[in-house]
């Protein structure tokens, strides 16, 4: 356990270098797998340690919190000297009074026996890279084993030890001390460092370290070093002595740069001030932490920035005062003055500055002035944009004299003419317009011409008029004949395939008729059609006389059959009765006074059972009725249609229904009416 808090763990000592064969047929197991995986990671660590190095990438940064009884490590991420990626996900505590209680004896003994307390004892916070087998899962095992010594990690999670260190974990690689090949005592100062020092002393080193009697004047930059082949071909030497025999991996015996055991990343040291409360160690006062020798690794991007400064600020060391130039007259330079050439002397000349005003027959400032004239004279702000083939014209008149866009002929372009026009032209050019054709006048008078016609010569004048053109049929001329008389080109039809045509004038919707041995105008003969009936032919219902009701009411039984051979279809009611307007009963009249059909208003129609109804008539005991049933009302339920769309759908004609098809008529009989209908031998 670290004392922030984390675990770890390994795996399987495998050899990364080498790689899984994959061979058709070959059986794959746990160690291939294992030797791919291992092969990859180590291959990414190495690639990552000896390329880029090792250190803190971001975050990271270690506090005192608790008034100074707890150290805290924030988020970050850092590369270990394996060249293994270490996150830190979230903020990281320790209870620095813990820690001593569990380290009490190597406290004591560091502080010295007896202790002189309160004093300061040098801690290290270190990371390390862990792995912890997680997530598990049952595997077949041997016989008489628990569940859970059956089970396996299926997952590796990559954690970190956080901890604290009596001592700080070696420098390793670029960071190592150097060891002289002479035997001298080793360099207190890193490779690597003193490495940059003398790349620094080959690229800038004699400006810095020159005699003082070759110092530029106060105020001025030194003098760059010179810098040609030959120092560049030293750089490169210099280089590819680190590399080839210098970095120290080399020295350790390690030339694929390899870290060996298990090496932790120093974050920083913390003077913890120590004091004593009885029998227990205890902190006093807030420890200080020095975080100057944590190893740091830049990103790309900000080693990138970071040149491309230092090449810019760079230039500053080839920065040249006028003085230091050779042949330049220095008497009357000015502020932002540049030097020009002129008999072999370089001179100062005042130039043009973005944001100058321009003048003469330029406006607006520079860069970008605007051409505002020629030769003095203003080129017009207020005229129009100018057009292709346009040209700027001089216009002196008045006060307003300026160049201004105008029309112009070009080279080999030809000279319109100008004033009256004459010959066959009037008007005046360049607009004129055509009078004549070879000195023979256009008649204005004869209108607008139409479409097709031509100019023909009367004798006198051009005018317009109908011709024939070429390939148009040419129209007959001379008396007609046949069944035509008269004469072309209007001739009029006599007669019908040799027979005549009478001449009497026909009237609004006469047709032709042949009578008395001609085509003579008569009206057309009236025909009453004859409505188209269906080929199904059904009864509509049965209605029989019960007697009379309870109250003298006329009572009669409908039975509906609407497909008599099967009987499937069913009246629909609502609330057990017909619609009020599906049925109309009349009784016929023989006063010659009133309507011969007289409609009874008091009835009422009631279901018994499926297509069977009970009709009450409460209006005395007529002796010959008519019930008319509207189908456009009557439903069917099956079908959820009226009965008069049902009928049109399967085409079926009821007997009794009307032409309109809409309406049903059945004769019946009123028994009830006792004698009523007997004669009276009497009469």
């Amino acid at each position: 356990m670290g004392d922030f808090r984390a675990g770890g763990g390994a795996g399987p000592g495998l050899d990364p270098r080498k790689r899984t064969n994959h061979v058709l047929g070959m059986v794959m197991g746990e160690d291939e797998f294992r030797q791919d995986m291992l092969h990859l990671r180590e291959r990414d660590h190495r690639d990552v340690r000896a390329l880029h190095g090792y250190g803190t990438v971001a975050g990271l940064s270690v506090v005192s919190a608790g008034d100074g009884a707890r150290l805290e490590v924030r988020p970050g991420l850092a590369i270990d000297p394996a060249g293994r990626s270490v996150c830190v996900p979230v903020t990281q505590c320790a209870d620095l009074s813990r820690w001593l209680g569990t380290n009490d004896g190597e406290v004591r003994q560091r502080l010295g026996s007896p202790p002189s307390l309160p004093a300061t004892l040098p801690i290290y916070v270190v990371l390390c890279y862990r792995e912890c087998p997680t997530d598990d899962v049952p595997v077949p095992s041997a016989e008489c084993l628990s569940s859970d010594e059956s089970k396996v990690a299926s997952r590796i999670a990559e954690s970190f030890e956080l901890k604290l260190t009596f001592d700080p974990p070696p420098l390793v690689g670029e960071l190592t001390p150097t060891e002289p090949d002479d035997g001298s005592p080793p360099q207190t100062r890193p490779g690597l460092e003193r490495l940059i020092e003398e790349l620094w002393e080959l690229l800038v080193g004699s400006a810095l370290d020159g005699p003082d009697d070759a110092s530029p004047p106060d105020g001025s930059p030194p003098e760059p070093p010179p810098f040609g082949m030959e120092e560049l071909a030293v750089l490169r030497e210099r280089l590819r002595d680190w590399v080839v025999t210098e970095r120290p991996e080399l020295a350790e015996g390690l030339p694929c740069l390899d870290v060996a055991g298990d090496p932790c990343l120093l974050l920083a040291r913390v003077d913890l001030r120590v004091d004593e409360d009885g029998d227990d160690l205890v902190v006093h006062g807030t420890p200080e932490i020095d975080e100057d020798d944590r190893p740091v690794l830049l990103s790309t991007r900000l080693l990138q920035e970071l040149v491309l400064r230092l090449a810019a600020g760079s230039q500053e060391w080839r920065r040249l005062v006028l003085g230091d130039l050779v042949d330049v007259e220095v008497d009357d330079a000015d502020d932002a003055d540049a030097l020009s050439f002129e008999d072999g002397t370089w001179v100062p000349r005042a130039v043009l500055r973005p944001g100058d005003q321009a003048g003469g027959d330029l406006g607006g400032t520079y860069p970008s002035p605007t051409v505002t004239g020629l030769r003095s004279v203003s080129i017009d702000a207020s005229a129009e944009r100018p057009e292709q083939d346009q040209a700027l014209l001089f216009d002196g008149r008045g006060r307003g004299r300026a160049w201004r866009p105008g029309d112009v002929a070009l080279p080999g372009d030809p000279q319109p003419p100008r004033g009256a026009a004459g010959g066959d032209l009037g008007g005046d050019y360049p607009d004129p317009v055509v009078t004549g054709l070879r000195s023979v006048p256009i008649d204005e008078s004869a209108g607008r011409p139409e479409q097709d016609q031509a100019l023909l010569f009367d004798g006198r004048a051009w005018r317009p008029a109908d011709v024939v053109r070429p390939g148009d049929p040419q129209p007959p001329t001379g008396d007609a004949g046949g069944d035509l008389r008269g004469t072309y080109p209007a001739p009029t039809v006599s007669g019908l395939q040799g027979r005549s045509v009478a001449q009497t004038q026909p009237s609004q919707g006469q047709v032709l008729r042949w009578s008395q041995g001609a085509w003579r105008p008569a009206a057309l003969p009236e025909v009453t059609p004859t409505p188209s009936r269906p080929e199904i032919v059904l009864p509509f219902a049965t209605i029989e006389a019960l007697g009379p009701g309870p109250n003298r009411e006329s009572t009669f039984v409908i039975w509906f059959h609407l497909d008599a051979h099967d009987n499937q279809l069913e009246i629909a009611t609502r609330d057990r009765q017909l619609p009020p307007d599906a049925l109309e009963v009349f009784e016929e009249n023989e006063d010659p006074n009133s309507d011969f059909l007289h409609q009874l208003f008091e009835i009422e129609v009631i279901r018994a059972q499926r297509n069977v109804f009970v009709a009450r008539i409460f209006q005395g005991t007529p002796p010959l009725l008519r019930f008319r049933f509207q189908l456009e009302v009557l439903e069917e339920v099956n079908h959820g249609m009226t009965v008069a769309d049902l009928a049109e759908d399967r085409g079926i004609t009821f007997v009794g229904q009307q032409l309109d098809q809409r309406t049903v008529t059945r004769f019946v009989l009123n028994t009830n009416a006792g004698q009523q209908l007997v004669p009276d031998p009497e009469r």
